[in-house]
Parts: C-alpha cells; structure tokens; sequence
C-alpha cells in the first residue's frame, strides 16, 4: 500500500530540544583536562551557533531511529491504496500516536466513523469482523477494497509535546556531531602520525597508538545512547483474536488434528 498524496503538512517542530538543554544535559563533557580543546570549544561564543545548527539535524537523526517524527499533525488530508483488507496499517507510516480520524470516505462515499475502531498501534478498522468465508465478504465496501488512492481520510496524529526521553535523544545526537566535529579538528592539528591510526607495525610487534579517534568513542557512546531511547518507540502490531470455523485436517499416518 501507499500514500501519494498528501496536505503539505511537516509538522509543527523543526528541533526536539534547545541549546539551553544540551549545555544542561552535556554539562562536564571533555572538562577533565584543562588542555581539551572540547572543554575550550565548549565555552567559545561560537558554541551556541554550532549546537543551533546542528538541532534540525539532530532532530532527522532521532526520526530516522524511531521510524516516526515527534510532531504534531492536526487534520492532515492523505489518500491512501486500499488495501483489500479489514483495516488500515498507519503505523507503517509513521502516523502514530493517531489521536483522530475526522473523515473518512471509500471510493467516493463517506462512511459513519462509529463503524470503526482504532487501535493504539495506530491501525485503524472496521468493527465488524468479516470471515472470509462469509458471502458478505464480497461486499468489500465494509473492508477497504483494493484500488489506487481511493481511500480518503482527515486525520490527527502526533505529540503536542516532544517526550522527555525524546529531547534528550536529541541532546545526545548533538553531543555526537560535536565529538565527530572535535575529532575532525584534532585530525587537521596533528599532522603526521594522526589520531586515525591505531597501530604500528615493528616486524613482528605490533604496537597500539590510540584509538580512530579522541573523541570516537565519546561519539560514539553518545549516538547509542540516543539509539537505545528511540529504540522504545518501535510500533508493536496489536492483533485481535480471529474468529475460525472448527475444521478436522487430515494429516499423513491417520493422525488428526
């Protein structure tokens, strides 16, 4: 199924946290030695116009770990395939939480909404269940038949408030750009025998010089951690038990189940 066409509507945020939150919550980060460039970078009057650049990207970062956005969408228009089946899956689009379906018309006739139910992972159907065995599952307009953006809806979905776990995934996704900025900076300051190389090899010695670099694994750290909070959005599909007819299978050997 797809969705080719839509309201112009990208939401109601264009960051998930502020520059105020990642000095708060990045607060001590490479201050232990006071030679560390991060520290000096730190206090730099240029640090808040780079960490206000980085929010946007910071914020594509976390909608791309999540599998959604964290905006708020009110009464947006789409058209969507029909999908010859019992409900629509909104969550494999992103439209959750989907807080309301204001409209709903199938192939051009607008349909009551109390004859239909949504579900909390965004999937949104009909409340009568049709077996498909069942004569009147020919009349597929109470399913959503299938056909090309005959299916047409008003909907609200989203967050008026960005979690809190959220804005600090965002946090932790401009503290990565900064360490991957930091690294990039010491690369350019040390020329020679450069923070990216690991190792040296002596005949048959091989000997450690540090690691990819200084701030690698900083950055690194950082980018799970924001991974690991958006990880708890993943969409679980909720299923209603289906009703079946009792049947005997015949199986080989004379067995049955």
């Amino acid at each position: 199924m797809s969705i080719t066409r839509a309201s112009e509507d990208a939401g109601d945020k264009t960051e998930y946290c502020t520059v105020q939150d990642v000095r708060i919550h990045l607060a001590g980060v490479g201050e232990d030695d006071a030679g560390d460039p991060f520290a000096a970078f730190w206090g730099a009057d240029i640090f808040d116009q780079k960490v206000a650049a980085l929010l946007p990207i910071a914020k594509r970062e976390v909608d791309k770990m999540a599998q959604r956005d964290f905006c708020y969408h009110k009464e947006v228009d789409i058209y969507m395939d029909g999908t010859g089946g019992q409900y629509l899956p909104f969550h494999r689009f992103g439209f959750v939480p989907l807080l309301e379906v204001k409209s709903l018309t199938v192939e051009g006739d607008e349909q009551n909404l109390d004859d239909f139910v949504v579900y909390q992972d965004g999937r949104f159907g009909s409340k009568t269940w049709l077996d498909t065995d069942d004569e009147l599952a020919s009349n597929t307009w109470m399913w959503f038949p299938l056909g090309r953006q005959n299916i047409e809806l008003t909907i609200t979905w989203g967050y008026e408030d960005v979690p809190a776990d959220i804005m600090l995934a965002s946090v932790f996704m401009v503290g990565h750009f900064l360490a991957v900025t930091m690294d990039a900076i010491q690369d350019r300051q040390k020329p020679g025998m450069l923070s990216g190389m690991t190792s040296v090899r002596y005949g048959d010695m091989t000997l450690g010089v540090g690691g990819i670099g200084v701030y690698e694994r900083l950055a690194k750290r950082l980018k799970d951690a924001a991974r690991a909070r958006c990880g708890e959005y993943f969409t679980p599909i909720v299923t209603a038990p289906r009703p079946r007819k009792s049947q005997l299978t015949i199986v080989p050997f004379g067995w049955a189940i």
